[in-house]
């Protein structure tokens, strides 16, 4: 199956998707920042990266900016977490045809 790395600075939210796609077949990475979460990007090339937009020290607009910027992750599709509405989350984003948005609360039955 496939490698999803989880870019969240919640380690409930990293917890319970964890789990879920673990339960569905997939290697699961994890880190609690942008900054580590691009490091690991870069280390374990995932097939999948879910991002939360709303973290501290960089929001997933920059850590977008930094995936895309380097080579092993240009191409990645990015599954944006976020609480706020979706139409300022994706116009912050930019124009990506590799991101997808999903709200928080996470609707569980439904991720699979």
């Amino acid at each position: 199956m496939a490698k999803v790395l989880i870019i969240d600075d919640d380690s409930t939210i990293i917890e319970l998707l964890t789990v879920k796609l673990r339960a569905a077949g997939h290697k699961v990475v994890a880190a609690m920042d942008g900054m580590s979460g691009s490091m690991v990007a870069t280390n374990e090339r995932p097939d999948l990266i879910i991002l939360d937009y709303s973290m501290p020290a960089a929001n997933g607009a920059k850590v977008r900016e930094r995936l895309r910027g380097c080579s092993f992750t240009a191409t990645t599709p990015i599954l944006v977490l976020t609480a706020s509405p979706l139409s300022k989350v994706a116009s912050e984003m930019g124009d990506d045809p590799l991101l997808r948005f999903m709200q928080k609360p996470i609707d569980f039955p439904r991720f699979a």
